[in-house]
């Protein structure tokens, strides 16, 4: 499921056609016939090549808003949570490149002077690669949480039971 909360998986669920969905979200959806299971919850960050000269004295919100940004858009949308959050201050930022791979955009990040902002685990794991300063945002974003999704009339298969422990292993 995605953050604009596609209805075609639901329901696919719903009919059966699909036993489980994986998705994130930034809030815990309630629903009558929609069990969800969060296998990973995480934060943000914002990343920048090592040595930017605009953040030699740290991430403020005015380099934030004055610098480039890259966005990842998985769905081509318009707007991220960074934006929303943004929004929400009555702010905004210049997205200078929008990708749809969070896996390739801190690529972007380190010979350039953008700014990406994107999970925290996945930046600290590319740090370990690419040479590039972890920041904490200055503004609040709230954490993700990776999902997996089934139909509440399978909680009694034994196939649900086994990945719904498997999970909490994790």
């Amino acid at each position: 499921m995605t953050p604009s909360e596609d209805k075609v998986p639901t329901a696919k669920l719903l009919s059966g056609e699909l036993d489980f969905v994986l998705g994130f979200s930034h809030e815990i959806e309630k629903s009558s016939t929609i069990e969800r299971q969060t296998w990973l919850q995480d934060s943000y960050c914002t990343i920048a090549r090592k040595n930017h000269p605009q953040l030699t004295d740290g991430l403020t919100l005015d380099k934030f808003l004055s610098l480039s940004h890259v966005r990842v858009s998985p769905w081509g949308e318009k707007q991220g949570i960074v934006d929303r959050q943004l929004a929400k201050q009555g702010l905004n930022r210049h997205v200078a490149l929008q990708l749809p791979s969070v896996m390739a955009a801190p690529y972007t990040i380190e010979n350039s002077d953008y700014l990406l902002t994107f999970p925290r685990l996945i930046a600290e794991h590319v740090a370990k690669m690419i040479d590039i300063d972890i920041y904490t945002p200055p503004i609040p974003i709230p954490d993700y949480q990776l999902n997996v999704y089934w139909h509440k009339l399978n909680n009694c298969k034994a196939s649900h039971q086994w990945l719904s422990q498997l999970i909490s292993q994790l």
